[in-house]
């Protein structure tokens, strides 16, 4: 077995893994003819233990170089993001995250009491500088339903996003 390449990621110290900013990288996407590579996954907030996640994106060179490594979301909450995809039209990386955050989705409070135990989806746009460009929450409102994203199921086609998933539960108005 040969291994072109090894990704660590190290925290200010020096340390790697378990201590990393990013512990599971789930999608990554390289944009044609260029050595940058975005990807996203999440970080244990404590690695030991392994009960809550903070989603974490990144911008990585093929040579290793990082460019940026973006944490998101609220500690002790369950947040990853599952899935990254290049929309070529509008030069903007799309990320998909599975969320539980407060700082990540809509206030709750006029909602069904359960919803925010309830996973959403974010969908986060960024430029290739990792300039913030739009977000957009998907949710099943009242229904305290849970979505998730499939690992690395989402592309972008003529300025459409297309991905898979599924939900834990369901309700109709009717």
């Amino acid at each position: 077995m040969n291994v072109d390449w090894k990704l660590e990621i190290k925290d200010a110290t020096g340390a790697v893994s378990p201590a990393s900013d990013m512990n599971e990288i789930y999608s990554f996407t390289q944009p044609i003819n260029d050595e940058w590579i975005y990807a996203c996954g999440y970080k244990w907030f404590d690695p030991f233990q392994e009960t809550f996640r903070q989603a974490v994106t990144m911008k990585v060179s093929t040579d290793g170089e990082l460019q940026f490594v973006q944490v998101w979301g609220d500690i002790k909450n369950n947040d990853a993001c599952r899935a990254v995809s290049f929309d070529e039209s509008r030069r903007e990386v799309v990320f998909m995250f599975e969320a539980t955050s407060p700082s990540l989705r809509p206030s709750y409070s006029r909602y069904s009491k359960y919803s925010g135990s309830n996973t959403d989806i974010l969908i986060v746009t960024m430029k290739e500088s990792g300039q913030l460009m739009g977000g957009w929450n998907i949710n099943m409102d009242t229904a305290s339903v849970s979505l998730y994203i499939g690992d690395h199921s989402f592309f972008v086609k003529d300025g459409q996003y297309i991905f898979g998933g599924q939900s834990y539960g369901y309700k109709t108005k009717f």
